[in-house]
């Protein structure tokens, strides 16, 4: 995660990753598993949660008919909402999308750290107090550091607590939000650490005065508020405003959409006001709930500049507050509706599976997903490409290139389309076109290198393209100009390695990519090119050196231990050789030529025993595979 290109710091997130990649290797059901589990357990913690709010919302005017039932059926109420978020279609994007767990994990650790401050409240050793506050900041460290989102759970934590908690003392109150502000505090020095800088986030187009703002706002709201009752038609990046909306009939209509979107927000706004207004039995709860929606909504209101306008995943907090709002509304409505509105919710719950499911299936594979989101009215710029970069990985290369160019033509400054389009028409050996779309100016490269961090594939094709013209120098005066702006790009120095190793020496090739391993010392690829640089220049125990450094990185790479054997074998150093050849075994013991190398090194060793139960096991593997193969 060091070396991302994100414009974010989430060090959790990206953490969560290892044990991931631990347990299941490259197996995508594995992680998909992980964000499902962390997804739920984040329901049934706010079901937790709910059960110990509701009482306190509802202590007062016991008497009341409505909050009757909510004493009532408190733990069934809880349940029912929780099912409801955790079913409900909307939270999709961050559930089926692997990098979305990183709402899920904010959401975690920020309810279970208000858990456990609650628990730890109640302990009548201070010790244990103590410890039990501890905890819940390093949770709360942890939901900020998976997710800035979750300063919005501390907000709601800040609000419920002076507001509505009658049980904790004045002072205690303050030590808990003194707490957060240091926890803010430290997660805001960690994010500017050297490891933690990013480069500013791009931002899309989007209302500029404070009108048009506040009408953006209204329009996410109601796109928000529509998604929340009626799940169709989603896809993740959602566009509801645009600069010159009356340039055809068809902008035409689309604005009259959006107008509609404003409407829609408008009646939500409306709707949450006036229910927390009026008196009506469960007024405390519906105002907490509108209060929550509220905190977790402004922050992706638009109000502020976003990366997008609209994306199903932001809403994955305040959601819960809006449905937490509708169950304050049963207390005000009378008991032959309040049946019908449960009943309407039990019934909504199997038709959000059923809906998610379909969500998941568009989910589980690109073209489909990224069609179906062009047909949904999601068609971005974005997904354009995403969509010719599936047809070009499928060797489909003239489907993409009409893709790429419509994309081009219609969104000529959308620059991973246009660098695309070069590396496509490169792949077709179209040289002199694919120029043109690659190619910048300096001033305009160092330009788009800090707006646009994936832009170093222009400079790596332009590279790549000189050097099979065997024109070394030139490519090498391209990737020396490049590698300067993308300091943390491997593909780069690798290539200027290759083209120094083949044009010049190995020696010459060593000083670059020993100063990015030097630099990225968690990264496995460079570390195992300076091994080979090194073994290849003649010093072995420099490479091998390298070699034990990869090994560390990668619980499951082999290839280490094995060029350490073929090092050491060559040394005629054969125990160490036969070391690293039982560790590369141990790491993946399914590989036939692991086992005859083996029974080489031991042959050449002296030991014929070893050498001949290598040689049985590996023959043993081999008739194995083969057996499979008939079988099939």
């Amino acid at each position: 995660y060091l070396e991302g290109t994100s414009t974010y710091y989430r060090p959790l997130q990206n953490i969560s990753y290892m044990p991931d990649y631990w347990l299941w290797h490259n197996n995508p059901f594995g992680y998909h598993l992980s964000n499902v589990f962390f997804h739920v357990l984040s329901g049934w913690l706010l079901f937790q949660l709910i059960r110990k709010i509701l009482p306190v919302l509802t202590k007062e005017k016991t008497g009341t008919e409505g909050l009757r039932f909510f004493t009532r059926w408190r733990d069934a109420i809880a349940f029912g909402v929780a099912l409801l978020w955790i079913v409900h279609p909307i939270h999709n994007a961050a559930v089926a999308y692997i990098a979305g767990r990183a709402d899920s994990l904010a959401s975690l650790f920020s309810i279970a750290a208000w858990l456990i401050y609650w628990k730890a409240r109640g302990f009548a050793s201070r010790p244990f107090r103590v410890t039990g506050y501890g905890l819940a900041l390093v949770l709360c460290v942890l939901g900020v550091c998976s997710k800035e989102i979750a300063i919005t759970w501390f907000c709601l934590f800040v609000f419920f607590t002076l507001a509505f908690d009658r049980q904790t003392r004045l002072r205690e109150k303050l030590a808990a939000v003194a707490g957060l502000v240091l926890v803010v505090t430290f997660c805001f020095w960690l994010r500017h650490l050297p490891s933690g800088t990013a480069a500013g986030a791009t931002r899309v187009e989007a209302a500029t005065t404070l009108e048009y703002r506040v009408i953006l706002a209204f329009r996410a709201l109601g796109d928000y508020a529509g998604l929340i009752f009626f799940p169709s038609h989603l896809h993740m990046d959602r566009t509801v405003y645009q600069v010159g909306p009356y340039a055809s009939v068809a902008a035409w209509q689309d604005s009259l959409r959006l107008e509609y979107l404003s409407v829609i927000g408008a009646a939500a706004a409306a709707m949450l006001l006036f229910f927390s207004v009026k008196k009506f039995p469960g007024q405390r709860v519906r105002i907490f709930g509108a209060i929550w929606f509220l905190i977790g909504f402004v922050p992706i209101s638009n109000l502020f500049p976003l990366n997008a306008q609209v994306a199903e995943h932001w809403i994955y907090m305040a959601s819960f507050g809006f449905l937490f709002f509708l169950a304050g509304c049963l207390a005000a409505m009378p008991r032959p509706l309040r049946a019908a509105a449960v009943g309407l919710a039990c019934l909504a719950i199997p038709t959000l599976m059923l809906r998610t499911s379909k969500r998941a299936y568009e989910w589980a594979d690109a073209e489909r997903f990224y069609k179906q989101t062009i047909a949904d009215g999601g068609g971005s710029v974005r997904v354009h490409l995403n969509l010719a970069l599936v047809y070009s990985a499928r060797g489909d290369v003239k489907t993409a290139e009409e893709m790429l160019r419509h994309t081009v033509r219609h969104s000529p400054d959308y620059l991973p389309a246009r660098l695309n389009l070069g590396i496509n028409l490169l792949r077709q050996g179209r040289q002199k076109e694919a120029e043109q779309y690659l190619k910048f100016d300096p001033k305009t490269s160092a330009k788009i290198s800090k707006e646009q961090p994936h832009t170093w594939s222009a400079a790596l094709n332009m590279a790549h393209m000189r050097h099979n013209e065997k024109r070394p120098r030139e490519a090498l005066a391209i990737l020396d100009e490049a590698i300067p702006r993308y300091h943390d790009n491997w593909d780069l120095v690798d290539l200027h390695a290759r083209i120094l190793r083949e044009s010049e020496s190995v020696a010459a090739a060593i000083p670059g990519v020993e100063a990015y391993a030097r630099a990225h010392w968690w990264h496995y690829e460079s570390q195992m090119a300076l091994a080979r640089l090194q073994a290849g220049n003649g010093d072995a125990e420099k490479g091998i050196a390298a070699l034990r450094n990869a090994a560390s990185l990668d619980v499951h790479a082999v290839a280490p231990f094995v060029e350490t054997a073929h090092l050491r074998f060559d040394q005629k150093k054969f125990a160490e050789a036969a070391e690293a050849m039982r560790r590369a075994i141990g790491r993946d013991s399914d590989q036939p030529t692991q086992y005859l190398f083996l029974a080489t090194i031991y042959e050449q060793w002296g030991r014929p025993r070893e050498a001949a139960l290598a040689m049985r096991t590996a023959e043993g593997l081999r008739n194995e595979v083969a057996g499979k193969f008939r079988h099939f």
